[in-house]
């Protein structure tokens, strides 16, 4: 069984069409191994089912389908959109991607079969008048909408053919999930973590039509023909991940980008294989795609992503508005890799020639005659031009490849201003020293809000006595000082948890990319826990690397342990280590 969907080019007309079929049968998805949501669903539900999880597929009446797996830890069913892969994240939809919803209903086939209808587990808004609204337009009220799935299951389960003990579980579960439901409409608020992010699978102008970008990313004057530069000041930018970072906190007058794309012994740590303007911002592996994306007229980082195969990283620029500059840095570039799909989504990259092998370290020329199976690329380019400053190289894996490009932009006004973006809980790489005592004494920032801390910030960055060109923002959570951040060391963000007494991170971004809302978020609790914390931001990996990932430690008592070298440095201001032969443990 499938439907036949054929889409005409906006540009050709009748003169190229394609049909794309959207098949239900799970051996067919086999052969196609294309779809969308649907196919998806069907085909994560059937590996679900075939290892022995008892599944059940989910309807949303605004055009998406999922599954949900009964979790017997949990005694519930869990969320899982293999779409999006994402796991148990049932505030995605309405709290992430913005969207409307109206009802959402779950389908099982045991026991003949049985319906519910599972919207408050998706949804806080039930009460409201705007979602009840939206629900009266598919049944006149609740009650017949609870009557009509009431005789459904009545009907299917006159066909069942389950034991007793099994369906007085069923039961017992439809029981315990409908005074859930109840609960979790009646409470109109999510517990824990809010998924924050707009949808990800699907082209960006699609998922704008759908609007399901997310409540912070949608277009306030409704354009969607964001694949084609920059059309309207909402679009572009402001609608990539929040992974943005300024490269230095400049006032405006400057007008020149630098970026440079490095490999191996060139490198001082993988951060730096690709800095802008004295940032380093890779945040790849070995043996990956490393890809940055800077908006062309504020220099800003907008992304830093790595990807483990070139089909992956090719899709995710072709997600990407036009004019964008693009770094990347990869160590492995298989030719073989690139199918013409592929092709044709790097093609966009202006000075990206995928046909040509490399230089392999000679004075300019290429030998094209030269075989190399894996090789190195460094690349500095802009999407859907190719500008003369645009760079492109590779060589052999074992080479040592370095190339940059300066570019000269014209800031428009809208990029001259910049505003304090929150990044909740969120910790700097690095972090520089804390707010001088003049601008706010140490015991102060200990109990300071988050209000008064933010007031301490900016009027030391308007004294005299800041550097504006070196502090980028500042990072504190409950308990703690002001630490300031400088942008040559703080980036990338890294996460650092959920709760509510975890790192805030506040940094400088050009205006339109820090949303209005964003300072709402902002806390004018003054109720402070009197305990401080010394647990500084540094970088994740230095201790480990230094000391490696768990050290022997002694309590009182003295018996000695292994406890992971996070764990055991954590909350110290103040770190004594003892050395030892291998032979000598702690005394």
């Amino acid at each position: 069984m499938c439907n036949f969907l054929v889409y005409k080019c906006p540009t050709c007309g009748d003169r190229q069409t394609t049909t794309f079929p959207r098949y239900n049968s799970a051996r067919k998805l086999f052969e196609t191994k294309k779809g969308r949501c649907g196919e998806w669903a069907n085909l994560f539900g059937l590996y679900c089912r075939s290892v022995g999880f008892e599944t059940r597929y989910i309807t949303d009446f605004t055009d998406h389908v999922w599954v949900e797996v009964w979790s017997h830890l949990r005694g519930s069913w869990i969320h899982a959109d293999a779409c999006e892969g994402k796991i148990d994240e049932p505030s995605m939809y309405e709290s992430g991607w913005g969207k409307k919803l109206n009802y959402i209903t779950a389908l099982w086939n045991e026991g003949g079969g049985q319906v519910a209808d599972v919207t408050g587990r998706y949804s806080r808004k039930m009460l409201s008048d705007e979602m009840q609204a939206r629900r009266r337009e598919v049944t006149p009220s609740e009650e017949i909408g609870e009557m009509i799935i009431a005789q459904i299951n009545a009907s299917l389960r006159t066909r069942s053919k389950l034991g007793k003990t099994r369906q007085d579980e069923l039961d017992r579960r439809i029981s315990e999930e409908r005074k859930f439901l109840h609960l979790a409409q009646q409470s109109g608020t999510w517990e824990g973590s809010l998924y924050n992010e707009g949808r990800i699978s699907g082209s960006l102008a699609w998922r704008a039509a759908r609007q399901e970008l997310g409540d912070s990313m949608d277009a306030k004057s409704g354009d969607t023909n964001c694949t084609h530069g920059r059309n309207s000041t909402q679009e572009g930018a402001n609608r990539l991940h929040v992974e943005s970072f300024c490269p230095f906190p400049f006032d405006g007058n400057s007008n020149v980008i630098s970026i440079s794309v490095a490999s191996g012994s060139s490198m001082i740590s993988s951060l730096d294989s690709i800095v802008v303007n004295g940032t380093p911002c890779d945040v790849g592996t070995t043996k990956s795609i490393s890809i940055v994306i800077v908006d062309e007229q504020a220099g800003c980082i907008l992304q830093s992503r790595s990807f483990t195969t070139w089909n992956s990283a090719a899709t995710f620029l072709h997600l990407v508005p036009n004019e964008r500059i693009v770094a990347i840095s990869a160590d492995a570039w298989e030719e073989s890799s690139l199918d013409v799909p592929t092709r044709r989504k790097l093609s966009r990259l202006g000075g990206l020639d995928w046909q040509k092998i490399s230089d392999l370290g000679s004075e300019g020329e290429l030998d094209e005659k030269i075989e190399v199976i894996s090789h190195q690329v460094l690349f500095i380019g802009q999407l859907h031009h190719h500008p003369e400053w645009a760079i492109f190289k590779s060589a052999p894996s074992s080479a040592v490849l370095a190339v940059n490009a300066t570019i000269n932009t014209l800031f428009s006004p809208e990029h001259s201003n910049l505003k304090l973006r929150v990044e909740r809980s969120t910790a700097p790489r690095l972090v520089s020293c804390r707010l001088p005592e003049a601008s706010m004494p140490l015991g102060t920032q200990l109990l300071a809000n988050e209000q008064q801390k933010r007031q301490a910030f900016v009027t030391f960055m308007e004294s005299e006595a800041a550097n504006k060109h070196l502090y980028s923002g500042y990072t504190t959570r409950d308990g703690v000082p002001v630490y300031l951040l400088t942008s040559t060391s703080s980036f990338p963000f890294q996460r650092c948890g959920d709760t509510g007494s975890d790192w805030t991170t506040h940094h400088y971004l050009p205006e339109a990319l820090v949303p209005e809302k964003n300072a709402k978020y902002l806390s004018e609790d003054t109720n402070r826990s009197l305990v401080p914390s010394f647990d500084i931001p540094t970088d994740v990996d230095f201790f480990d690397n230094l000391l490696g990932p768990t050290i022997l430690s002694k309590d009182s008592t003295g018996n000695v342990s292994s406890v992971e070298t996070a764990t055991a440095l954590n909350n110290s201001r103040l770190i004594a280590l003892y050395f030892s032969a291998s032979w000598c443990g702690p005394w």
